[in-house]
């Protein structure tokens, strides 16, 4: 919910949005705590470094505040979940709840080219050959997955975001404030 706001703050400029953005995340935070790999949120009683429901998703969120109510709070958050989403094992590679989002969470801050290397070497790892081909275990890792969420789209949207400057999350990244029809907003 807070990168939403923080999305209709950067289309309508109005302050009221990153009020509620910062509300969402204060909310988020009453699920975090800080251990020796850094700052981690707990969902049903489990620890959640994933990009759906954990860690690395609330991390956009804390940097897409941050880009407009910068603070020492969210900075040293961002750099604690950052080194929370560096283990060596991840158990899928899919993008909502594996490696491909973690990849994709530390792409979007400079200075983890580190973590993002170490990512890449390691998601061989979760790659299967399928007639000559390489295929993504999906969900529950019970078949293979060619879907955004899960798959193999997921899994090349990583490795995109990681060795070019595309960006990392088309729809969770900062972009042009633009209107109606492509037009830049205007408040008239």
């Amino acid at each position: 919910m807070a990168v939403y706001f923080v999305q209709l703050h950067e289309l309508s400029g109005e302050q009221r949005w990153l009020d509620l953005a910062s509300m969402a995340l204060a909310r988020e935070s009453t699920q975090a705590k800080v251990t020796d790999a850094g700052l981690v949120y707990r969902r049903a009683g489990r620890i959640s470094l994933n990009l759906e429901t954990g860690s690395a998703g609330i991390g956009y969120a804390v940097r897409a505040l941050a880009r407009h109510r910068p603070t020492d709070e969210l900075a040293r958050n961002a750099a604690l979940i950052d080194r929370a989403s560096s283990p060596a094992f991840v158990a899928l590679p899919g993008l909502v709840d594996g490696r491909a989002g973690l990849i994709c969470a530390l792409t979007s801050t400079k200075g983890n080219e580190d973590r993002v290397a170490r990512h890449l070497q390691n998601l061989a790892w979760q790659l299967l050959p399928y007639h000559g081909r390489v295929a993504v275990p999906g969900r529950q890792l019970l078949r293979l997955s060619n879907d955004l969420a899960t798959g193999a789209a997921g899994v090349l949207l990583s490795i995109s975001a990681a060795t070019s400057d595309c960006g990392s999350m088309p729809l969770l990244s900062s972009r042009q404030t633009l209107g109606h029809a492509g037009r830049p907003h205007t408040r008239a």
